[in-house]
Order: C-alpha cells, then structure tokens, then sequence
C-alpha cells in the first residue's frame, strides 16, 4: 500500500497545474494498480482510486480555478473563474441577455487590457461585477492557466487536497468545535509526549476503565483507585479523591457544577481561566497522575504527588529558559535596524504600504523623498474590493512606481513592510497565483526605469507610507479615488517625517 502511495504522490507531484486550455490532452494521468477516473469541468480528467472517487472530485472542484491571461480560452459561464465568489463560477440563466459562450475577454478592453468596467456593472450583479473588477490582469497577456486557489503560490499540493476532503467530516464529527482547543494544545510550551497526552485526553482515546468497556472489554468501570466512581478521563485526572486532595493543597481548581462533564469541555474552560504557565504546569502534572496510576494498576510503587509537583515546576523552567532573553534580545535587534534609511544621492525613496478603512476599503500610501529626506509628493489611493491584504500591498507598490513615473523619477528605490512580497519580487520560483501576476506586472516596469529596485523595510522604518494610510481623510470630499500632495503635506505626516531625518 506503501508503494501505491509513493506512486500517487509522485506523479501528482509531477503534474503541473499552469496548464493551457487544451488541458485533455496532456492531464490523463493513469495510476498503476488503481482504479476509477474523475470527470471534472472544462474536460479536466484524472484517474484516482475508485472508493476516493467523488471526495476527490469535490476537493479538486474546490481548488481548482483559471487564471485568467487574455481570457480567450475561459468562458464567462459555468466556468470557475472568479476565485471570490461561490464555486468560482457564474451559471447562465436563460434570461439573461448575454450569450452562454461568451469568453471572458469580452469582458476586457483589449486596447488597454483593463476590465470593461461599464459592461460589467451593466451585465452582472453587484456582487459579481466587485470580483471580477477585483481580479487582476497581466500587463503581458498570455493563455489562461489553471492555478489552485489553496496553496499561496497556485500549485497543486496533497497536503491541501487531503484537508479539503477532510474538511466537511471534521466539521460534522462533533470535534470541530474544539479547534482552539487543539490549537493551544500543540502550541504549549511542554515536552511533546505531554501534548499528546493531552491531545488524547481531550479526545477521549485515554485507556480508562469507563472506555475499555464501551471498546467491548468484559471489566467493571469503576475507578479501582477510589472504588466510588466511574473511571472516566476527568475522574481519572482530576475528581477522584486521590488526586482531588492533592489538586486543592496546590491551589489548582478541579471542581466542576455538572455531573458527568466531559474533559475536553472541562479543559477549553480552563483555558480562559488560568495563565498559559499554569495550564502548562497543570497539563505537564496530569501526564505525571496518569503515568502514576499506570503503575499503580500494575502493582508497582508509584512516588508522591507532591513530590511530582516539585518535579514538573522545575522542568517547566528548564523548558521555558531563555524564552525572556530571546525576545529581549529580538527586540534590541528591532530597535537598531528600525529606522528610515536614506536613498543614495543620485536617487529617490518610495515608501508604500496598504491597509484598509473602518468601511474595510482598500487604502495605498505612497511618500517620495531624495536623499536627504525631504518628502518630494505624497499620494492616497482608495482601492475599494481587494480582500488579500497582501494584494494590496502589490498593488500598493504597482502604484508607487506609477506614481513616481508620473512624477519623473528614473532612479527610484521602493521599500515596504510586507514581506512575502518583496520575497517574491526577487524570486525565480514558479508562482501561478494571482499576487505572482501582480508581481510580473510590477517587473514589467523595470525597462521603463534607469534604476528600479526593491527592498523589504521593517513597519518602523516605513511609518510615513503607514501613518498615511492610516489617516482620517475622507474620500467624499474629492471627485476621485486618489489625492495627491506636492506641498502642504498632511500634518498627520509631518512629525513622523521630521523623526526619520532626526536619525540622519
């Protein structure tokens, strides 16, 4: 079965999602030893095996949508390709006035390559006509593409087909409802075998006596420490009179006000109560009772809790030694770096950054300085729409380089605070995603420059493209979506321009 795996995953690996429209001709992938095929939309056919069939389909049903090129090769309808909407797709109602073959680049001013705006809030509803404005175009053109919308980069991955299988069972076993649970569980800051006791626990797996029986084993549930009640996973690490003792001398509150709580429910409760040290010291000491009633049930000498008590405090130290010293440490390397740093002579600085307003609209901040940090222009945009901060911020360093094109600038230094994108700005890695589009459209700009270069900066470092985003202007008091300074610079401003030339 192992073999059968490692073919699947090899060859899934081996598939390239980028494919162009005529994917039936090269996306037949056969699976040795398996069985059943996958019909999917736009005439997209993998074979899978047959008792995963329909998971499959609906998992890549989920995942699977076109990145729109020049829109020749996607139709409007029936096709998924608006990743913000429900299925990614529009279905053709025989009322509407629009022709079901109609391409997606009917949609597209070809002299310019921007949306048809106009037709668009025409043809479709509100709703609707925001995604596709939304999305962005290549500047290049080029064929449509598949891209999976899962994974950050588009490309397709097993990890986030599995989960998107998996997703509509965890969510109607009853588990669901425990995901913080699970979350502070993994991120506790203990031995690893502890996190998996308690993850255990919490899922009710511990071997407990009430447990074994309803598994089919012939014993009595009873608590054969206490004798007086049934051995669940809460008796077990917390109620029963031998240990409850013990849990009120160290001041830990075990007592529940319903009879027959469940421990997950127990535990989520103490969550919101105690500190993150005291839950940690609390889960580390469980482990401790439950290894020590293990022993005790095998006749075997077990030592004092008191004792154990002592044990775990000191280990929770050991554990988290050092934690302060990291962060403080962290922090002086913060405050050194962070700090506006000045473009050379010859050149000017844009600093951009993004955001959004109480309306959660869109807002791009774009400052332009020389060498000596004087602030040459300044430009608020209102993008309204965009739901991927990260988007956002592409679109918000698209913007500054217009803007500084517009102010003739041939020498420009771009810097700003969101990293993934500036990452990717330097990478060669395959991206089939819509912010890789955004990228190449930003690249596109190089030859149109003398000098265009990119640099990631700190949120310290950047604060007046932030502060600017961050002001309280009102769009409804100018005719468009963007203002412009070129003098007489938001006071808002003006502070933190003086602070970054006080570093000079």
């Amino acid at each position: 079965m192992v073999d059968r795996q490692d073919n699947v995953i090899s060859t899934v690996h081996h598939m390239e999602i980028g494919w162009p429209t005529n994917v039936q001709h090269i996306t037949h992938v056969t699976f040795d030893s398996f069985n059943g095929f996958l019909v999917l939309p736009v005439e997209f056919e993998v074979e899978i095996l047959g008792r995963f069939r329909c998971e499959g389909r609906e998992a890549l049903k989920k995942g699977l949508v076109r990145r729109i090129g020049d829109g020749t090769k996607t139709n409007v309808f029936n096709t998924p390709w608006i990743p913000s909407i429900e299925n990614f797709s529009i279905p053709h109602n025989i009322n509407n006035h629009l022709g079901a073959d109609l391409r997606v680049s009917d949609l597209i001013v070809q002299e310019t390559n921007m949306w048809n705006s106009q037709l668009i809030m025409q043809a479709f509803e509100p709703e609707v006509s925001k995604a596709i404005l939304c999305i962005p175009l290549s500047r290049r053109g080029g064929e449509d593409i598949w891209m999976w919308s899962l994974t950050g980069n588009g490309i397709f991955s097993v990890k986030t087909a599995y989960k998107t299988v998996h997703k509509s069972y965890e969510a109607s076993n009853g588990w669901s409802k425990y995901k913080k649970v699970w979350k502070r569980v993994w991120n506790m800051k203990v031995t690893p075998n502890t996190r998996n006791f308690m993850w255990r626990a919490c899922r009710n797996i511990l071997p407990t006596c009430t447990n074994l029986k309803g598994r089919g084993m012939d014993l009595e549930d009873i608590c054969f420490l206490c004798n007086e009640g049934s051995e669940t996973i809460f008796h077990a690490l917390c109620d029963c009179p031998t240990v409850q003792d013990f849990w009120r001398q160290v001041g830990v509150v075990t007592t529940v006000t319903e009879e027959g709580t469940y421990f997950a429910d127990w535990f989520e409760s103490k969550l919101k109560r105690a500190s993150a040290k005291e839950v940690e010291v609390m889960c580390l000491m469980m482990h401790r009772i439950w290894n020590r009633r293990n022993k005790l049930r095998l006749g075997e000498e077990a030592g004092s809790l008191l004792k154990c008590w002592d044990e775990v405090n000191a280990l929770w130290c050991e554990l988290n030694e050092g934690r302060k010293d990291e962060l403080s440490h962290d922090g002086r390397e913060a405050e050194v770096s962070a700090k506006w740093d000045p473009p050379h002579w010859s050149n000017v600085k844009v600093n951009v950054d993004a955001g959004y307003d109480n309306n959660s609209d869109g807002r791009i901040g774009c400052v332009i300085r020389n060498y000596n940090g004087r602030c040459l222009a300044a430009k608020l945009i209102l993008i309204p729409g965009v739901q991927s901060i990260e988007y956002l911020e592409a679109l918000a360093i698209l913007e500054g380089i217009k803007f500084a094109k517009e102010m003739n600038c041939n020498k420009i230094e771009v810097e700003g605070d969101c990293k993934k994108v500036y990452d990717l700005l330097l990478s060669s890695k395959l991206d089939l995603s819509y912010l890789r589009l955004i990228v190449e459209n930003i690249l596109d700009f190089k030859s149109q420059f003398d000098l265009l270069s990119f640099k990631w900066a700190s949120r310290d470092a950047n604060m007046v493209a932030h502060t600017l985003v961050k002001a309280d202007f009102n769009f409804s008091d100018v005719t468009s979506n963007s203002v412009v300074w070129l003098e007489d610079f938001p006071s808002i401003i003006c502070n933190v321009l003086l602070s970054d030339c006080s570093y000079q």
